[in-house]
């Protein structure tokens, strides 16, 4: 268990899976209840904060390029400080994982299986969490290498399938609000971006800094494009009055798709789809719980906890929430407070510490990042001045939009293109600087 080794790749995509997949259930309805039209701006914000929670990653990984999240707030703050500031965080990812054990079984028995028990479906999922918590995340990045493009790119053609139903003027008019609306989307939005911090578990399974930040920065700006897509199918198809009163708008769009009279029911079709994927975002956190408990006792095996905490989450789930209201109203109202008032102190506690060390040998992941080439660094400054144009083009359009509703329109079309290109030139970013960190292993060997 000491050797844990994921590529970039799977570094991305479980990053963009565990931002992505059950924020389509539960906070749709309330993005839309919150902002109204102006939705699909909803997502810049969160951004912008899970991108610091990935420079706080990458300066973690520069000065312990081995070690996780857990063992480095050990070294830096003592046994007992570290023990108190991981239990902090360690609560944090348990009722996480309540929420989308939650999130999950009601939404399948609202929706799929009125009948069985919530219970049931919970102890379903806790078993395969179990199951998965004998193995190791590379077992689970390997599963996500098929379920996520096939949920991601299934988005798409959700769009095409559903395009009779899709009225653009809908949305119309863009940024005539003001910035009360959107403020307020961003806000619960903020809410999805929360698990970021589970990543902090996998710092050690891929110990270059600089691809590190490059991987999970690529799985941030991959989730916010899907899920800004996801609203505009459904605010484009329903209306942001109905996205923000149904629970499930998400569900509801998909369920308008009717290709001729004898195809119909394709949401069974999509949910089988996207229940894996669901799954593997609750393994993700299950994974990183246990590693967070196995760094008390300084063992990486953590296979023995996995059963005992399997039960525990079991019997703590059915008394967390007492339905799928109460989950969205928790996701909606207290995470957005929750997520900054615990993420926040503690990453400047902890990368206070660090600095206070003052290690002085220079890691490898340091000595990398001085090699690396300007044009590979480049990629990564056009996607930071993407996202700020994305932002202008939001300001301009909220400033101008009312008296200047075509103004409004191009700028909402500006800030798409930024959040499509800025996704685009991460990925091509990533490509090229795995190439040169290939290259660069050969030249030593």
């Amino acid at each position: 268990m000491n050797q844990v080794q994921i590529n970039h790749r799977q570094l991305s995509w479980l990053t963009a899976s565990l931002l992505l997949t059950s924020s389509l259930v539960t906070l749709p309805s309330s993005i839309a209840n919150a902002a109204g039209s102006n939705a699909v701006f909803s997502q810049i914000g969160p951004v912008l904060f899970a991108l610091i929670i990935c420079l706080f990653f990458y300066a973690l990984n520069q000065h312990y390029p081995d070690k996780n999240l857990f063992e480095i707030t050990f070294i830096v703050a003592g046994k007992w400080g570290g023990a108190i500031l991981n239990a902090v965080i360690l609560f944090f990812m348990w009722m996480r994982l309540l929420m989308e054990l939650n999130a999950i079984t009601g939404f399948i028995n609202t929706t799929l299986l009125t009948r069985t028990p919530p219970e049931i479906l919970t102890l379903m999922f806790v078993i395969i969490l179990m199951y998965f918590g004998r193995s190791s995340v590379e077992a689970i990045a390997r599963m996500n290498d098929f379920f996520f493009p096939v949920l991601f790119i299934g988005i798409f053609p959700i769009f095409l399938f559903i395009l009779n139903e899709f009225h653009l003027e809908r949305m119309e008019p863009f940024l005539v609000d003001g910035l009360a609306p959107i403020w307020k989307g961003n806000w619960v939005a903020l809410a999805g971006y929360g698990e970021m911090f589970v990543m902090g578990a996998f710092l050690h399974a891929l110990p270059k800094s600089k691809l590190f930040l490059v991987s999970i920065r690529h799985g941030v700006l991959l989730s916010a494009f899907g899920f800004t897509v996801s609203l505009l199918l459904g605010i484009g198809v329903l209306g942001s009055v109905i996205s923000g009163r149904v629970m499930y708008p998400a569900y509801m769009v998909v369920e308008q798709i009717h290709i001729t009279d004898f195809l119909d029911r394709l949401e069974i079709l999509f949910f089988s789809i996207w229940f894996p994927a669901i799954a593997i975002k609750s393994v993700i956190i299950f994974l990183a719980i246990l590693i967070a408990i196995a760094s008390y006792t300084n063992n990486r095996d953590y296979r023995t906890y996995s059963i005992p905490l399997g039960w525990f989450v079991l019997a703590t789930s059915t008394l967390s929430f007492q339905g799928a209201l109460s989950v969205q109203d928790y996701s909606s109202f207290a995470l957005p407070v929750i997520i900054p008032a615990v993420q926040v102190p503690l990453m400047v506690i902890i990368y206070g510490l660090v600095r206070w060390k003052k290690r002085k040998h220079v890691s490898l992941s340091e000595d990398e990042e001085q090699k690396t080439p300007g044009k590979i660094v480049r990629w990564g400054t056009y996607v930071y001045a993407l996202l700020l144009v994305a932002i202008l083009s939001i300001a301009v359009g909220v400033w101008f939009g009312y008296e200047y509703s075509l103004l409004g329109q191009i700028m909402a079309l500006v800030f798409g293109l930024c959040m499509l290109i800025a996704t685009i030139f991460s990925r091509l970013e990533l490509v090229k600087l795995k190439e040169f960190t290939v290259t660069q292993k050969q030249d030593k060997n």
